[in-house]
């Protein structure tokens, strides 16, 4: 065994009383006990330190992994905003065609309940409106409902009124 030295240490009487039942238990002494406890201790912040030096290892590779994915995620994002802009305003100039024999007000309740709509569609679970998209029954009678009366929206085909 090293050299060792020796330490007076005072405990309270319920730690002594603990620390001699736990040395008891596994068949040595209080002061091997005693030693194993304070090795660990030591070794503790090591352990600190080498866990600190990971996890700035994980968040620098994680964060070189991650970054650029997110950046194309928001890149898409924001086309997928260009393009349903531009298709919403398409589709309101296809209304408002000449060719188009309602009047304005009957246009304003299609773009009123169409923004409902809209707003309804974007609130719903991801798994709702995928049921309902791939409820082709359902999303072709909507189409159906909708040419023949633009006023015919069936607000609960994606859960919910519209009101």
């Amino acid at each position: 065994m090293d050299k060792t030295q020796r330490y007076t240490v005072r405990v309270p009487a319920d730690m002594a009383g603990r620390l001699e039942q736990k040395a008891a238990a596994e068949h040595i002494t209080v002061s091997d006990l005693v030693r194993r406890y304070i090795d660990k201790g030591l070794n503790m912040e090591g352990y600190k330190t080498e866990i600190d030096f990971l996890t700035e290892i994980m968040q620098t590779v994680l964060s070189g992994i991650l970054e650029p994915q997110v950046e194309r995620i928001i890149k898409l994002i924001i086309k997928l905003g260009k393009i349903t802009g531009g298709s919403y305003y398409l589709q309101l100039a296809n209304l408002l065609n000449e060719d188009n024999k309602s009047d304005i007000g009957d246009i304003s309740e299609i773009v009123n309940r169409c923004n409902r709509l809209a707003i309804k569609y974007m609130s719903q679970k991801d798994s709702d409106v995928e049921r309902f998209l791939l409820n082709n029954t359902e999303l072709l009678k909507e189409a159906l409902r909708l040419k023949d009366n633009p006023y015919g929206f069936d607000f609960n085909a994606i859960g919910g009124s519209d009101e």
